[in-house]
């Protein structure tokens, strides 16, 4: 069996969502939809290669794509002198686990960098809200990374020691607006300024052929250009990066705790439903996705029917 972060986190979460999620059940998504779009930016940040758009895209989901685009030029934009050196991108990682002989834990990093002759592992996030410094440092992520990648390190730079993880932060918030123009055509102003907060957006903003600034009295665009002189002095704030740095003890704590989890996993019986649920989640559709699955299994024994609103993908998929 092959374990992974994902799956660990979803088993200590609910039993019952881990066992839907082996069976890769997934509901269909538009070419458009969220987690295309998180996969679009995704690919961008970890091989600095614009991906291929997903076909059938409707006009305004085109518009969302150029956004994303902006976004990566933004983000290239605010940490261009940066002092690390890539080493790898979209590594898969995997090692045996501990005490279960057959069975793999397994994961992908999105980059490997070098800084100051540590290795540090780059996992790229998108956020509406950037969680507080001790989510991460709890987050067994981390750390299961820094033991995942030891191998390979031993093998391609002999020598060179684990620096930790670095949760790399895309502000999906204000922080990386266009400006703001109102139903009249005017442009919008809070405290006197135009409401965008990054340089780089700006100037994409205004640059679009036919776009909202091309229509602006002269007036208000001498305002966006005042505004982009000013932004450009100053750091975004739609970018940040939280270091978790390797530290021997916290590592082995966070490790004895995670290669226990995995052991429950492999030695649990998934072929049939497990009894254990999250009775907070559980059935809610609000707030798990297998809710209406999970709800027809504990009210008739049965979540056939539900089922067939489902694709059949493999879990694993991501990590290939």
């Amino acid at each position: 069996m092959i374990v992974t972060t994902s799956l660990v986190k979803t088993f200590r979460m609910c039993p019952l969502e881990a066992y839907y999620s082996l069976q890769g059940l997934k509901k269909p998504e538009r070419p458009g939809d969220a987690s295309n779009r998180g996969t679009y930016i995704h690919s961008w940040l970890e091989t600095d290669s614009k991906p291929e758009l997903p076909e059938d895209l409707m006009e305004e989901e085109l518009s969302i794509y150029a956004y994303l685009d902006d976004i990566y030029k933004a983000y290239k934009a605010r940490w261009k002198s940066e002092s690390w050196e890539v080493l790898e991108c979209e590594l898969k990682i995997e090692r045996p686990l501990p005490g279960r002989k057959g069975h793999i834990y397994q994961g992908k990093v999105d980059k490997v960098v070098k800084i100051h002759d540590k290795v540090w592992i780059v996992d790229h996030k998108t956020h509406k809200k950037v969680p507080p410094f001790e989510y991460r440092q709890l987050d067994i992520q981390s750390h299961a990374y820094m033991w995942l990648i030891r191998p390979w390190l031993e093998e391609n730079y002999p020598g060179m020691t684990i620096g930790g993880m670095i949760w790399d932060y895309i502000h999906m918030d204000a922080s990386l607006e266009y400006p703001k123009v109102t139903p009249t055509g005017k442009l919008k102003l809070t405290g006197g300024k135009p409401t965008s907060k990054d340089a780089t957006i700006t100037a994409c903003w205004m640059t679009k052929e036919g776009g909202e600034f091309s229509r602006l009295s002269e007036e208000d665009q001498r305002k966006v250009q005042i505004h982009l002189n000013e932004l450009a002095s100053k750091p975004s704030p739609g970018f940040s990066r939280v270091m978790v740095p390797y530290e021997a003890e916290s590592h082995r704590r966070h490790m004895r705790q995670i290669i226990r989890w995995a052991r429950q996993i492999v030695d649990t019986d998934w072929s049939t439903p497990p009894e254990d649920r999250n009775p907070v989640l559980c059935g809610n559709s609000f707030l798990c996705k297998y809710g209406k699955l999970a709800g027809c299994l504990m009210d008739t024994g049965d979540d056939s029917i539900p089922k067939q609103a489902f694709e059949v993908t493999d879990p694993l998929e991501r990590y290939k």
